[in-house]
Parts: structure tokens; C-alpha cells; sequence
């Protein structure tokens, strides 16, 4: 932020105010840690539900194979690479 774009002196104090203050260094690493938290468990949740992707059109592939439908056609209604469902069939 560059105070120089406000020409208000009320906020050049405010501003000043907040450069001012410290956080205490370890308030600022439970923030740190609990920042990293969320972010991993949003990476855990990405990959479950990735994982849990995987696992239902494996089983799709399975099922619809067992019902007749050829190779292709699974691609096709699966919205699936050609490659992936003949690494399952």
C-alpha cells in the first residue's frame, strides 16, 4: 500500500498506526499453522475426492464391461480416455 496515493490525513494515521503494530510471535504462528492446516486440508479433499473418482468409474468400467458394452462405448458414456478403460477391462 503506498500512502502517497491518499491524501487524507486521517488515513495517513491509521495507516501509520498499523505499521506501528506487532503481532505477537506466537499468536503469528498459531496463524501460520492454522493457514497450513486449511490448505492441507483442502489438498486431503482434493485427493479424496479424486480418489473417489477413480475408484466409481473403475467400478463403471467394471459393471458395463460385465453388461456387454464394448471398449469405446464405455469411453463414450463415461467421458473417459479409450486408454484408461482398457487399463481396467
Amino acid at each position: 500500500m503506498d500512502e502517497d496515493d491518499y491524501h487524507d490525513d486521517l488515513l495517513h494515521s491509521i495507516i501509520g498506526r498499523i505499521k506501528k503494530q506487532t503481532i505477537n510471535p506466537a499468536l503469528l504462528a498459531e496463524i501460520k499453522d492454522a493457514a497450513a492446516w486449511d490448505i492441507a486440508k483442502a489438498q486431503f479433499r482434493q485427493e479424496g475426492i479424486e480418489q473417489g473418482i477413480e475408484q466409481q468409474q473403475i467400478l463403471m468400467i467394471k459393471r458395463l464391461s460385465k453388461q456387454g458394452f464394448n471398449q469405446e462405448t464405455i469411453a463414450t458414456m463415461l467421458d473417459i480416455s479409450i486408454k484408461k478403460v482398457k487399463g481396467v477391462s
